[in-house]
């Protein structure tokens, strides 16, 4: 393998370099967008940059330069429509493929690539080649009350034993109380087919999106896995009414006419300032030249035992 380093060190935005390595992977994200947008257009669905990628769009017209990721959002409608394609197995060019990772979450993947956190041990039934991120709009409520919050924690629990227990997930946290939830988790999803797991989720989600005026977005799934309530974040759904395009890179993306006010509150009102982050994936194995199923086998020989047998079951 020739594995590539993200690594930060103690650069700061003023005097950060951009490594070949890391352009070479901003690169293979583009390759993906450019397919992933392609799909969207192909099958009527809105999609809208987010994140940072929005904020690099906006403020550097490309990559924020310590960033290695892209993420995108659709609304709830348009989100399913992506779902029952990754369902299907919808044909794209190779060597690229949709997968859904969770409840809350599809990704775009380069087979002939791997990217894996070190953070978190290998899980089964995953893409693990180089990805961009898709995640769901659902409608939100004009207010949060208790009973809200309490509700879609209850939402929020169930994409953690659904993740825990499709994907085979060994790190979560240390303590017996997350060995024997990761063991319920394994037990259940077991039990149970894994796209009608999904299926329900998506549709109670839904149901429940239903009871609200619309007027406001959120990416709650997503963010609750985290995030406490306190901390989510809501977007009015007329700031992505009309759609822009704006140059990031070689390309153009697709992005909320009102951006200012999406990047205002994702990232407060200075946002225009650059502030050195992490994208989390510091550390990752990550590897342009090598398919990651040729890596599996060589990341199985380094796991324990109990490790690989669970994996292989």
């Amino acid at each position: 393998m020739s594995a590539i380093n993200l690594d930060l060190g103690n650069q700061t935005p003023e005097t950060f370099v951009v490594t070949e390595d890391r352009r070479r992977l901003w690169q293979v994200e583009m390759d993906i967008t450019k397919v992933l947008l392609d799909l969207c257009a192909k099958h009527g669905l809105s999609i809208w940059a987010s994140f940072g990628t929005l904020l690099g769009a906006v403020r550097h017209k490309g990559f924020i330069p310590w960033d290695d990721d892209m993420d995108f959002v659709m609304p709830r409608e348009d989100y399913d429509k992506l779902y029952e394609l990754a369902k299907r197995g919808s044909l794209l060019p190779a060597p690229y493929e949709l997968d859904v990772v969770d409840a809350a979450l599809i990704r775009l993947c380069n087979n002939d690539t791997t990217m894996l956190n070190i953070k978190y041990n290998l899980k089964k039934n995953r893409n693990y080649g180089v990805w961009v991120d898709v995640m769901c709009l659902d409608a939100a409520p004009d207010e949060l009350t208790d009973k809200v919050v309490s509700e879609h924690m209850a939402m929020s629990r169930r994409v953690r034993l659904i993740n825990n227990g499709k994907n085979f997930s060994y790190e979560s946290y240390p303590g017996w109380k997350y060995l024997l939830t990761h063991f319920v988790s394994r037990v259940y999803c077991g039990t149970h087919d894994y796209w009608k797991m999904l299926d329900s989720f998506n549709a109670d989600m839904r149901d429940i999106s239903r009871k609200f005026s619309g007027l406001k977005w959120w990416n709650y799934t997503e963010q609750a896995k985290s995030d406490p309530p306190s901390t989510i974040k809501t977007y009015d759904a007329a700031w992505y009414s009309e759609t822009v395009m704006l140059p990031f890179e070689d390309m153009a993306l697709p992005c909320p006419k009102e951006y200012e006010k999406c990047l205002n509150t994702e990232f407060g009102p200075n946002w225009m300032k650059p502030i050195m982050g992490t994208s989390g994936h510091e550390g990752a194995i990550i590897d342009l030249d090598t398919p990651f199923k040729q890596f599996i086998p060589e990341r199985l020989e380094s796991m324990s035992a109990w490790k690989r047998f669970w994996w292989k079951r």
